[in-house]
């Protein structure tokens, strides 16, 4: 019998950056394919159907964005980037557009191994049982999918996370930290804006858009989900 390997893709246009992270994961005793842009990328995906995948964002034919949205249109797996662009804004669209983490250059092997095997963690916290309904919502965890009133929602990966973080704990108060730390990795302890971000993208998709909704803001400490809104 064979044993399964977790396979990463890493798209990288720079062939020593590219050289570095494939050594870096060989180590880590990953098997790595590389694509040096996006849409070798999603060739590769089809035909090797990796764990995760590594998307830089400044590539050619196909940059990191446009790869991660059509690999989001036919997987859940997760895609951390990399990116020079050290801008709350493009980090918020990657994250918007279901990556699941981001990395900004320079970083060490230190740091990007972390985030991998972060991302395969919660990757492997998904478990394979049958959907449960909590007040108007139903989470289907094997789907990696939540419908309200029997809708489904369309939901990045982050989203999800997010979501299911909230209902999980229902009727009680969790802070900024606790948030960011279940969704995006303890790194993410500080970053309060992208939670802002991810928090009001949420609630439009839910239409929840007062404080006597679903989801209720405690100022200066964090949220709170209301199984039963006023």
């Amino acid at each position: 019998m064979s044993i399964h390997k977790t396979t990463i893709l890493v798209a990288e246009d720079d062939p020593i950056s590219r050289k570095l992270i494939t050594k870096c994961l060989t180590m880590m005793e990953y098997n790595v394919i590389q694509s040096p842009d996006g849409r070798q990328a999603i060739d590769l995906f089809v035909d090797h159907h990796p764990d995760l995948v590594i998307l830089d964002v400044m590539m050619p034919v196909m940059d990191g964005f446009a790869t991660c949205a059509a690999l989001r249109d036919v997987s859940t797996v997760p895609i951390i980037f990399l990116t020079a662009l050290n801008q709350d804004a493009e980090k918020v669209h990657g994250l918007d557009l279901g990556a699941d983490d981001y990395l900004t250059k320079p970083f060490t092997m230190s740091e990007l191994q972390a985030r991998v095997r972060a991302a395969l963690r919660r990757a492997l916290m998904v478990k394979p049982e049958t959907a449960t309904t909590v007040g108007d919502f139903t989470i289907d965890r094997a789907a990696h999918a939540i419908a309200l009133r029997g809708q489904p929602l369309r939901l990045t990966p982050i989203e999800f996370r997010l979501l299911e973080c909230l209902i999980a704990q229902r009727d009680h108060v969790l802070t900024h930290e606790h948030l960011l730390a279940h969704v995006c990795g303890e790194a993410y302890g500080q970053d309060i804006h992208l939670l802002h971000v991810a928090i009001n993208r949420l609630r439009r998709k839910l239409a929840d858009g007062s404080q006597s909704a679903y989801i209720q803001t405690m100022s200066g400490i964090g949220y709170i989900f209301r199984s039963h809104p006023n």
